[in-house]
């Protein structure tokens, strides 16, 4: 514990340990998996640019995206919210 943190930044529930975030491009396909304790997630244009590369895109103008509880066993949510 340091006494800089906020208690804001801390993850607010003992048996989750973080939240998966996958985005997939329109035709379906997994461009990044991430994981994140905050309860807010930014896919920044640098993101976008740099998945597009990788299929030999130029950018990505929709996307999806599932988000999923991550238990501290590893075990995922059943259902994915997805955006």
């Amino acid at each position: 514990w340091s006494s800089d943190v906020c208690s804001s930044d801390l993850f607010p529930d003992w048996y989750l340990k973080d939240y998966q975030v996958e985005v997939y491009n329109s035709s379906d396909e997994l461009l990044r998996q991430e994981f994140t304790q905050n309860n807010s997630y930014i896919y920044t244009l640098e993101k976008n640019l740099e998945d597009a590369k990788k299929q030999g895109d130029s950018v990505y103008r929709t996307l999806k995206f599932k988000v999923y509880a991550r238990g501290r066993q590893n075990q995922l949510s059943d259902q994915a919210a997805i955006l």
